[in-house]
């Protein structure tokens, strides 16, 4: 099956100051690219990144999303020999501000 998998690896939160109802939002994130052929994987991966990376500018201007990185991806692999597709994991931060007036709740 080919598929881009997304997954929140961590999120952790700061006061933005004192009597603030603000809090400064850290994200890392993890996308799992899964393909059949290693060479189309690799090729998935590259358009995955460019397509978030590309749209770093549009994210923070629509959604407060700031700070966008890339940290690394892995090599093609296999998880286990029985399996056949291939993956690539790649690993990205960012930072939001999280505005805590906004009440979603019925």
């Amino acid at each position: 099956m080919n598929s881009v998998v997304i997954y929140m690896i961590s999120g952790s939160n700061e006061g933005s100051g004192v009597g603030s109802p603000n809090f400064h939002e850290f994200w890392r994130v993890q996308l799992s690219i899964y393909h059949t052929d290693p060479t189309e994987c690799g090729n998935l991966a590259v358009k995955v990144s460019n397509a978030i990376l590309g749209a770093a500018a549009s994210l923070e201007s629509d959604h407060g999303i700031r700070n966008l990185l890339k940290r690394g991806d892995s090599d093609v692999a296999r998880q286990d020999p029985n399996v056949h597709e291939f993956q690539i994991v790649q690993d990205y931060t960012f930072e939001t501000d999280l505005d805590t007036t906004v009440d979603a709740s019925p």
